[in-house]
């Protein structure tokens, strides 16, 4: 399949806990008190609790050339860090999540293994980008505009699309593209 409009999807159908673009839930938040916030904050930013890996995770340049195959009845992942995957499926080409960058924040963790399994030049074109949620290690600024142009569609939850298009991406549409099959 292949996607024929480029666009952005980030409206979702009517669903029961959605109301006026905002979804709601039965499920009760988490509610600490005062004593139980400030006793997580300091666990988490001074306790160790095995956070970091203690040796240095391998790295395997990935093979792209899977990619590109010309198999239609394949089906193929690879793990690129963290949240980032790719996915080929029957040569339509998925990505999630796509993070690029070796350190995201100033205060925040680098990768723990260390330079990127690709080159993101030689990425092949991409048919779909899924994006699942707005936090730094799962939507990248540097990683969004450089896989801009060989992307057909990004899908993203509702609100997320106003960071794409603050970014450059052209604004979404209320409506699905049409999926056409490969040739």
């Amino acid at each position: 399949m292949r996607i024929k409009d480029k666009t952005m999807i980030s409206r979702a159908l009517p669903m029961p806990h959605q109301k006026n673009n905002k979804f709601y839930t039965d499920v009760s938040p988490m509610i600490m008190n005062w004593h139980q916030t400030l006793s997580a904050a300091i666990d988490f930013l001074f306790e160790n609790n095995n956070r970091v890996p203690q040796e240095t995770l391998p790295v395997i340049q990935t093979d792209l050339s899977r990619f590109a195959s010309g198999e239609k009845q394949g089906f193929n992942t690879t793990w690129l860090g963290h949240s980032s995957l790719m996915i080929n499926m029957d040569r339509f080409k998925i990505l999630l999540d796509p993070v690029f960058e070796p350190k995201l924040s100033m205060v925040g963790p680098k990768r723990f293994n260390g330079p990127l399994p690709l080159v993101i030049e030689a990425l092949p074109p991409i048919d779909l980008v899924i994006i699942s949620h707005d936090h730094y290690d799962h939507l990248n600024k540097f990683s969004i505009q450089a896989i801009q142009e060989k992307t057909g569609l990004f899908m993203v939850p509702l609100g997320v699309e106003k960071h794409l298009s603050a970014w450059g991406m052209p604004p979404p549409k209320d409506r699905l593209p049409q999926l056409v099959g490969v040739p």
